[in-house]
């Protein structure tokens, strides 16, 4: 029990101070956190948005002008791609798939979602986003976690 009992302990603390961070006593504070900085205004100091990115972010699209590029997209896009109202139900009638595969399909609750990607949809992109905490998930969930999340539809 007094694993779970230090378990639960070392998370309560987490949860209340997510981003405290202790200083190790073999080594000097200056020289542990010597890459962070101070800012004397977080508001008004400048800053460089792309110093200090992971590698990743190189391959990241950025748009100049977000709506001209949308407009001259969606101008692209054929008049006859099918394009269902939002919120409607089709049907849609597939050739070729297997059976095992069907029943699957069929045999699950939610309901199948369909969509397409346009033209200049398959790069990378870095988005924002507010995550909140649903009720029924208690687990607390450590800072610096890696998490994965899917998003879809437009």
């Amino acid at each position: 029990h007094t694993e779970d009992y230090d378990k639960y302990k070392l998370e309560r603390m987490e949860a209340q101070f997510p981003d405290e961070i202790d200083t190790p006593r073999d080594q000097p504070a200056r020289s542990r956190f010597a890459k962070y900085r101070g800012l004397k205004s977080f508001r008004s100091t400048p800053w460089d948005p792309k110093e200090n990115l992971p590698s990743d972010y190189a391959r990241v699209f950025q748009f100049q002008n977000f709506n001209r590029v949308r407009k001259r997209v969606l101008s692209l896009t054929s008049d006859t791609d099918f394009d269902a109202p939002e919120g409607s139900f089709v049907t849609l009638h597939i050739d070729s798939v297997p059976r095992d595969y069907c029943q699957l399909v069929t045999s699950r609750t939610p309901p199948l979602i369909v969509q397409g990607l346009l033209p200049h949809e398959q790069r990378m992109s870095v988005i924002h986003m507010v995550l909140k905490r649903v009720d029924q998930f208690k687990d607390p969930i450590k800072s610096k976690e890696t998490m994965v999340f899917s998003c879809g539809g437009r």
